[in-house]
Parts: C-alpha cells; sequence; structure tokens
C-alpha cells in the first residue's frame, strides 16, 4: 500500500486493506488470524495503527542545511566583521567566546521556533486522528447493529467458499455457532448436493462485473426455505476477486403461500373434474405428498360414527391395520360413548375430530388443529396432562417425527381429517398450518358436494334397477290372470265347471304372488324413511325375539341352534336389527339340504378391528359365481323356493343403513353358507 505522509499502515490478512486516511495516519481493517487458520472473530476488528514522524528525511534536511547555512554564514561573517574592527587578539578571543554564546543563544532560538511549529502541527493531527477515532468507533457501533439487528443473513466467502464473516441469522439458518462456520464452506453445513450447487453459483457471481439477485432453495433442519439473495464479488484494492458477499432474505412464508395456495386451487380443480370421490381424493393427495415433501398423508372421512382411512399415500400395512378405526372399544369390543352419549373416539386424531382441542396448548391451532416437530416428547407426557384419550402412538413408533392433524368441515361440522406425517423433525411452523388449514376449508365442501353427487348417480342406478326388476317380476302374475281370465270367460260360456274352478285357482295364486311382491317391496322401501325411536338392547334379546318368529318353522324341521357365548349391546332401530337375524336364519332354514338336519350358528369374531357377525349353515351352499348376484332385487338362484327373492335385499340395506357391510361365504353346493356382515354404527358398550 502507498505510504501516505507519515503514516506507516498494516493488515494482519497478508495484504493492506484502507479503510480511512487522513494526513500522516490512517485506519485498516484487521482480520485476525483468518489467513492462517481461518479461526477468531465473526468479523473483520476495526483498528488504527500509525506512527507519527516528527521530522521527515526532507525536513530533516531542511533543517540541517539551515543550520549548515546560518552557521557557517555566522563564523564566516562573525569573523570577518570582527578581523576588520580588532585588531588585538586578545580581544578577539575574548569576543569569540561571546561570539559562541550569541550562536548557541540564536540557534536554540531557532530550533525552539521549528520544534514548536512541528508540535503545533502535531496536536492538529492528534485532534483530527481523536475525531477520526470517534467517527470510525460510531461506524463500527452502527455496522453491528445493521449486521446483528438485521433478520437478513449477511456473509462473505473467500475465493474458496470459506465463509470469512456471518452473522447470527446465518448462524440461526444452519443451527451451528458463528465460531464454527467460520472457514467452513458450504459442505459442512448444507446438504451435500445442495451445497456442490450453491458453490457453484457463487463462482458464477464472482465472474459477474456486479450483484446478481435470484431466489435459492435450502434444506434445513426447519425444513424447505427460500431465500432472496443478493450476491456481488468482493475485490482487492488492485480489482483481483478475492471473494464473494451475501445478503439473503427469508421469504419462505411468501413462497409456503404460494405452493400451498397453488396446491388449493390445483385440488378444488380435481374435485369438480369428472371421476369417483375415491380417485379425486387419491390424485390430491398425491398432489400434497408430491408438492410439500411430507412423508405420508391421509385422509379420514366420516363413515358412520367412525373415521376411517379414505385414502391414503405413504402409511404402511401395519399402521393402518391399528389406525384405520378411530372408535374406543370397550372390553366386549363394544363402542364407549361420553357422558353425552357420543362415540368415543381415540388418540389424537379422535380428540381433533371431536373438536376437544385446547386452544391455549402450544400442540394446537385456533383452528382445532393439532401439530408437532418432535413427536417423542408426546411419549413422555405424564397421563394427567396428556389431552388425547386413549393415546396409542403408533405413528410415533413407526418413526414419524412431525405431524399435523387438520380438521376438514363441511360448514361448521367436522367430517373429516387431513393428516400429514413426516420421518424429520422440525417440519412445521403454526404458519403452515394455518396454510394448511386453508386448503381444508376449501376441500370440505367440495368432498361433500362430491360425495352427495355420487349418492345420488348410485340412488339413480338403483331406482333404474328396481324399476326395470319390478317391472319385469310383476309382469308374470299380470300375464297369468290376463291369460286366465281368457281361459274362464270361454270356461263358463262352456259350462266347465272343472275348468273354471282351476282358472280361477291360478288367478288366486298370481293374484297372491302379486301381492307377496307388492308387500315386500313396501316393507323395503321403509327402511331407511321409516324408523322407530332407537332403543338399547343385548345380542342375546335380538337373536330370542328373531328366534320367537321362526319358533314354527325351527320345531318343526328339528332345528339345531347354537348360540354366541358373548354378549354385545346395541343402540338402534329394533326392528329392523332383529330383521337382519330373522331374514338370515330363516334363508338358512329353508336352504337346507334334505335329508339332514339343519345346523346353525350364531356367533361373533373380530376381523381386522372390526366386529362380525355372522350366521354359518350346513346346507346347500352357494356356487361362488353368485355370491354377489344373490343380494339383488327379485334375485333367486331356485325359482321355485318360496318367497319373492327380497330377503337378502333387505338385509343388505339395512346393514348398509347401519354404516356396516354383508357379504356370503361359501365353498360351493352342499358345503354350507356363511352370511358374515358388520353393524359399526349398532354397536353399544355393555
Amino acid at each position: 500500500m502507498k505510504n501516505t505522509g507519515n503514516c506507516s499502515c498494516f493488515c494482519e490478512y497478508g495484504r493492506n486493506v484502507p479503510f480511512i486516511s487522513s494526513g500522516r495516519f490512517c485506519f485498516h481493517y484487521r482480520w485476525t488470524n483468518w489467513a492462517t487458520n481461518f479461526a477468531g472473530t465473526r468479523r473483520p476488528e476495526i483498528t488504527m495503527a500509525y506512527k507519527i514522524q516528527v521530522f521527515s528525511r526532507s525536513e530533516i534536511a531542511r533543517i540541517v542545511a539551515i543550520y549548515s547555512i546560518f552557521g557557517g554564514l555566522w563564523i564566516y561573517l562573525s569573523d570577518t566583521f570582527l578581523g576588520l574592527i580588532i585588531k588585538d587578539p586578545t580581544v578577539i578571543s575574548r569576543l569569540s567566546m561571546f561570539k559562541g554564546l550569541v550562536f548557541i543563544a540564536l540557534t536554540a532560538s531557532l530550533l525552539y521556533v521549528l520544534i514548536a511549529r512541528y508540535i503545533r502541527r502535531i496536536n492538529v493531527h492528534t485532534s483530527e486522528l481523536s475525531l477520526a477515532q470517534q467517527t470510525l468507533a460510531r461506524q463500527k457501533m452502527l455496522l453491528d447493529i445493521v449486521v446483528e439487528g438485521t433478520t437478513d443473513a449477511i456473509y462473505i466467502k473467500d475465493a474458496a467458499g470459506r465463509y470469512i464473516l456471518a452473522n447470527s441469522a446465518v448462524a440461526g439458518i444452519v443451527k451451528k455457532p458463528v465460531e464454527e462456520i467460520i472457514g467452513q464452506d458450504d459442505r459442512h453445513l448444507i446438504p451435500p448436493d445442495e451445497a456442490q450447487a450453491l458453490m457453484a453459483q457463487d463462482q458464477w457471481v464472482m465472474s459477474q462485473t456486479g450483484p446478481q439477485t435470484y431466489e435459492e432453495r435450502l434444506t434445513t433442519s426447519d425444513g424447505n426455505r427460500y431465500f432472496l439473495s443478493t450476491k456481488g464479488p468482493v475485490l482487492d484494492v488492485d480489482g483481483t476477486v478475492s471473494g464473494i458477499f451475501g445478503i439473503a432474505r427469508d421469504i419462505t412464508q411468501r413462497k409456503q403461500m404460494e405452493i400451498y395456495g397453488e396446491i388449493g386451487r390445483e385440488i378444488l380443480q380435481i374435485l369438480n373434474e369428472p371421476g369417483t370421490l375415491q380417485e379425486s381424493i387419491q390424485r390430491f393427495l398425491t398432489v400434497i405428498k408430491t408438492r410439500t415433501g411430507f412423508d405420508a398423508v391421509g385422509i379420514r372421512l366420516q363413515d358412520g360414527k367412525d373415521f376411517a382411512y379414505f385414502a391414503q399415500e405413504g402409511f404402511s400395512n401395519d399402521v393402518l391395520l391399528t389406525e384405520n378405526s378411530l372408535i374406543m372399544p370397550t372390553a366386549n369390543e363394544g363402542m364407549c360413548r361420553d357422558k353425552d352419549g357420543s362415540v368415543s373416539l381415540e388418540c389424537t386424531c379422535g380428540l381433533v375430530i371431536s373438536g376437544k382441542t385446547e386452544p391455549a396448548s402450544p400442540l394446537f391451532t385456533a383452528g382445532g388443529s393439532f401439530w408437532t416437530n418432535d413427536s417423542s416428547s408426546l411419549l413422555t407426557s405424564h397421563a394427567d396432562e396428556d389431552p388425547r384419550p386413549n393415546p396409542r402412538n403408533n405413528c410415533i413408533h413407526e418413526g414419524f417425527a412431525s405431524f399435523a392433524l387438520v380438521p376438514i368441515r363441511n360448514k361448521d361440522r367436522v367430517v373429516g381429517l387431513i393428516q400429514f406425517n413426516n420421518k424429520r423433525k422440525g417440519c412445521f411452523t403454526q404458519y403452515t398450518v394455518e396454510l394448511l388449514e386453508g386448503i381444508a376449508s376449501h376441500i370440505g365442501e367440495a368432498m361433500m358436494r362430491k360425495r352427495a353427487e355420487e349418492e345420488i348417480h348410485k340412488k339413480d342406478a338403483e331406482i333404474e334397477q328396481f324399476i326395470y326388476t319390478v317391472s319385469h317380476d310383476l309382469r308374470s302374475p299380470l300375464v297369468t290372470v290376463k291369460t286366465f281370465m281368457g281361459f274362464l270367460e270361454k270356461d263358463m260360456a262352456e259350462g266347465n265347471k272343472e275348468q273354471i274352478a282351476q282358472d280361477i285357482q291360478f288367478i288366486h295364486s298370481a293374484a297372491d304372488k302379486m301381492k307377496l311382491l307388492l308387500d315386500e317391496l313396501l316393507e323395503m322401501s321403509r327402511i331407511g324413511r321409516v324408523e322407530t325411536p332407537p332403543v338399547r338392547l343385548s345380542l342375546k334379546d335380538m337373536l330370542a325375539e328373531a328366534l320367537d318368529g321362526l319358533a314354527g318353522d325351527i320345531i318343526e324341521q328339528k332345528v339345531d341352534i347354537q348360540l354366541p357365548e358373548s354378549d354385545l349391546m346395541f343402540f338402534g332401530d329394533r326392528p329392523r336389527l332383529c330383521q337382519i337375524w330373522q331374514n338370515l336364519i330363516e334363508n338358512a332354514i329353508k336352504y337346507s339340504r334334505e335329508g339332514s338336519i339343519a345346523r346353525i350358528e350364531l356367533g361373533v369374531r373380530q376381523m381386522s378391528g372390526e366386529t362380525v357377525f355372522f350366521v354359518k349353515d350346513n346346507g346347500i351352499g352357494i356356487n361362488p359365481q353368485y355370491h354377489t348376484k344373490i343380494f339383488g332385487i327379485f334375485d333367486k338362484l331356485d325359482p321355485k323356493s318360496p318367497g319373492a327373492g327380497l330377503g337378502l335385499s333387505m338385509v343388505q340395506r339395512i346393514v348398509e343403513k347401519c354404516g356396516g357391510s354383508v357379504w356370503v361365504e361359501s365353498e360351493g353346493p352342499n358345503k354350507g353358507s356363511c352370511f358374515c356382515f358388520t353393524l359399526p354404527h349398532a354397536v353399544e358398550q355393555i
């Protein structure tokens, strides 16, 4: 560095970095020890180094010259003058001593004037130095306030990408103290693939002539974060690029708002497109999982009193097997109910769906959602402090560290829940959960509308099939009546009494068949439309009532009935619940094998967490290809068998009204049948 005046500057970083230069002193940055081991303070320490030279070489030469000229002239002129006016050597000798004393006095005065002049100059420079020190201290203080007070990340890297300056915002991003950041490059702070890309981008910035501004995405322990970065090359005094500076502003919230807004619009578009609700939900779950990067997502929708998974992506079969149903069971596999009579739902999902969250708790939002960034803390919660009813913790044991549960509402009613799970900690903030709540609020109504549309289409298809079947089955007795009315007219004209009686008998049989069809159709139409007030009754009482209605057939055919050992309580439409058992038992008696005693077992078993009831017989069996057909309206495998063929259709409709399903298990003809059904909405605790 060029010396300015009488100032000598230095820089411990290996090169001079001037900051302020004035008169005979200057200031500079001191990069303490970073040139050797990159350890030390987090920003350059501003120091001063100055040496005030009272006399420069030229000034010393000038003083010497003045002194020499003055001394020479004094000696020459004084000696010449004395020689001219005084001839006595003794006097001259005495005057020479006096002349020396005068010379000393004059030269001392001259030196005093010169030194006083330079002292005044030093005082002026010292005053300037003090002012500059105060200015520098204030500038350093303001720089500290800006660098440490801003939420923007501010940093400087050398040409190799190593940090030589970093503020606390940088430390907050990488979750390391500043002392551990200095001297390291990005490969030690962020994922390697992102670090390589970032360092390559920095090299490009250093090749440019000015600052560059663009968006960057980093994967941190807090999840994906987005920054608006301004970077530019750092130049030495000689113009050589020695590094890069950067200022990065966190725009994560803005980007998340954009991303979640796009996700919401895409989901609504999917829900408004043709397709089933199942297909639509599966599609938008894929969108959510892909766009957010969560490990698993799922949707629970209300199905009667339960909220089972309607669709999911990323959960293991073990989780689905244990977590599908939320209903809290009793010791006898019934349903627990709270003091208000509502079905009790288990664990965190049940808490959110039931709306029993605590807004004051940091685990919940005002919108009723639950979220955590470290689920393991829930395992250590004391039972009295844990708000979750009967916590299962299966998701935690599966390794999901972060998860959020967001209720889906249709107007003010909770109809489901969206679940977001991630195995990495720190994936959520309250802001992101609130964004997810915004998505849930928009899709709730859309999903319910699509579900209602599907129900309408299903009803339309059922009505169409019903009309077709009824018109077909009613036509047969009408044709019979019309045909034999013609025969009756003819026989009456001929006076054939025997044929007349036969014609009338056929007409009566056809009319009776038509009446049976119409009565059963009327009874079937009442299912779901006409209901008696729900009551509590036990399984044993229900079976006793059903068996009493079939006592005549049971006694006449000596049917062996085996009753279940366990008992359960039900809450529902008593006549309809009894009708299920009566129709199935009657069906088993009707299709027993000739020549053998009919044996019918009535029982309860557990399958995949569900309570399954069954009616098992040793009758004629059913070919597997007809396992679905037999539940159709008027579908009878044996047209000659008694009844209208609506018994199993009625059973299916009653079971579905109770939120369950019915199916038949049979290996084939003469191998017996087992009719199974579930009643999740009706099973009650004892």
